[in-house]
């Protein structure tokens, strides 16, 4: 549809779209440039009375919403702007200031929000909330505020405030806990229960491995060949009509050699063997203060391994080639055992780190949508 079509329906945005594409390459200059220019004027009017109450919301979230659309307006301008010049400068830097505005209330309105939290978690000991906290110093930050000394020390007091530490017998997952005690916005911290105070603990996680069971199965039976396979050649003779030089038909009697077939029988006798592993974890929780949001559970693994090998009698060209070539062996015992308790280890991590979860911090992108 022509720019004018999309202009006299009041769409705007296509109006502005399509008359900007067709500048771009040259077409009906001064035609798409009036229609550029009020497709756009439009657009900053009705944009305008949307966005404007957003920016002078008291809330974050619709000044956000109110700073997008003010972006997304400063964009069109910018891009029209190689055809219209400074016709729109004065809307450009009245975008430009009123954003500045709503992101400096962002960055306030943030920042008290993180002082209340820290100051609620340290009178309560409500960790969730200094950690919460955190989130709000970190959005404060992305809007720019103004004292970033301060800001960076009271970071540093929630992250101090708001680490929750959990404390963990079962040896050998400790190991899997190493990177993530590591990580700085992991703020969920995992000892051996010897390397802790008792008395810090938030929670106590015991991992306890059941005995593994491995059961062996056998199983045998047989299957008959019976196949045709060619053992030489033997000498016929035909009679064929054929034309001779005076085009005239005759018979004549000719030789020709043709395979022969004789049938051979073979047996296989099928041994199949199994090994089945099953190897189980308890996880046993004693919350230590209110801090502790983990659950006892408990996970289960099972590995089923086959074999099959084969035993052959007759002759051998009666026999599929996949029973001549294929020989099995079954696993060691020990090697089931450790690949249940490898799967084990992941099971337990995955568990306790979807749990940490809960208190890692966001992404910049997700803290900027949570409010």
């Amino acid at each position: 549809m022509s720019p004018q079509k999309h202009l006299a329906k009041n769409n705007y945005d296509k109006a502005f779209q399509t008359s900007l594409k067709k500048l771009k390459k040259g077409k009906n200059y001064t035609d798409n440039l009036y229609i550029l220019q009020i497709a756009l004027r439009e657009q900053i009017a009705q944009q305008t009375k949307i966005m404007q109450p957003l920016l002078d919301s008291k809330f974050v979230y619709e000044a956000i919403l109110g700073m997008k659309m003010s972006r997304e307006l400063q964009h069109q301008i910018k891009a029209a702007s190689k055809f219209t010049g400074d016709y729109f400068i004065k809307d450009y830097r009245r975008l430009i200031k009123e954003e500045e505005e709503a992101r400096k209330f962002c960055a306030e309105k943030c920042f008290n929000v993180g002082v209340k939290k820290l100051e609620a978690s340290l009178s309560t000991g409500m960790k969730i909330l200094a950690i919460k906290a955190i989130n709000d110093f970190e959005n404060a930050r992305f809007f720019k505020y103004k004292n970033i000394d301060k800001l960076d020390s009271l970071i540093h007091a929630s992250r101090e405030a708001g680490k929750i530490i959990y404390s963990v017998e079962g040896y050998e997952y400790i190991s899997f806990f190493k990177k993530w005690n590591k990580n700085p916005n992991n703020l969920v911290k995992i000892y051996n229960k010897n390397d802790i105070d008792t008395a810090t603990v938030d929670c106590f996680v015991s991992i306890k491995e059941n005995r593994s069971a491995i059961v062996n199965s056998s199983s045998c039976s047989f299957e008959s060949f019976c196949e045709k396979v060619q053992d030489g050649y033997e000498t016929i003779t035909e009679q064929v009509t054929v034309t001779n030089s005076d085009g005239k038909e005759e018979t004549v009697v000719i030789e020709k050699e043709v395979p022969t077939y004789r049938e051979v029988f073979g047996d296989v006798t099928i041994q199949k063997s199994e090994k089945r592993g099953e190897m189980s974890v308890q996880i046993e929780v004693i919350p230590n203060s209110q801090n502790c949001v983990l659950s006892s559970t408990s996970f289960s693994k099972n590995l089923v391994f086959t074999a099959e090998n084969y035993e052959i009698s007759g002759d051998i060209d009666a026999i599929p080639s996949h029973y001549i070539s294929a020989t099995e062996t079954l696993p060691h015992d020990f090697v089931i055992e450790d690949e249940m308790r490898e799967a084990l280890h992941r099971q337990v991590y995955c568990y306790l780190m979807s749990d940490m979860k809960k208190f890692s911090l966001t992404s910049r992108w997700e803290r900027i949508f949570s409010y």
